[in-house]
């Protein structure tokens, strides 16, 4: 009887975990779309006030010069206030492409969407070129973190760049989100001081 209590109670919890992890990746998914909307609208808009962008060109040994443009859109924080006359932008989409296809490294592309509050990361893609079992490949991976930061889950795939036939993943390993939360916390940082230089 308390066997069958247990087992049932562990049923229960590990359904509640799963319905709130789908809960807040649906609430992500939502966000992610809002964000590319305002994305889209600040580009046609060109609102140059909220909006920032470099290129880094680096140059690496046996390589070469590669580049890396990072853009990054932001809001202002203080909009809302009444009698606010500095602005204080805050990224709130930051996405990075490195070209680098004719070397070893091609193609890697990247997406931080953060949350407006206190611009914690909530969603990091990434998209990268390699090699795998001899053929080119994209690999891409969807990582989703809470409001305060938390690892919630990743989606990670494998799909041959000339046929589209998707890999087995099971032998790749996640570092929840850790490599991701440390480089959106450098490019956030950055732009949150760049964009407001006064």
């Amino acid at each position: 009887m308390k066997r069958r209590f247990f087992l049932t109670a562990m049923l229960c919890m590990s359904m509640m975990v799963c319905f709130a992890q789908n809960s807040t990746v649906k609430n992500i998914r939502e966000r992610y779309a809002a964000a590319l909307e305002r994305v889209q609208m600040m580009l046609e808009e060109r609102n140059a006030a909220n909006y920032a962008t470099t290129k880094m060109t680096t140059v690496l040994p046996a390589i070469g010069p590669v580049d890396e443009t990072f853009e990054c859109f932001a809001f202002d924080a203080n909009d809302d206030e009444e009698n606010s006359t500095t602005p204080d932008f805050r990224p709130f989409f930051i996405r990075t492409k490195l070209d680098a296809t004719p070397t070893a490294l091609g193609i890697k592309y990247r997406e931080y969407l953060f949350n407006d509050k206190d611009g914690t990361l909530i969603f990091c893609y990434s998209k990268t070129s390699g090699f795998w079992a001899e053929d080119e490949v994209w690999m891409e991976d969807r990582e989703y973190f809470d409001d305060k930061g938390k690892f919630v889950t990743n989606n990670f795939k494998l799909t041959s760049r000339e046929s589209g036939e998707a890999y087995p993943t099971g032998d790749f390993e996640s570092d929840n989100g850790e490599s991701s939360i440390e480089a959106a916390k450098k490019l956030f940082n950055a732009f949150t001081a760049i964009m407001n230089i006064k």
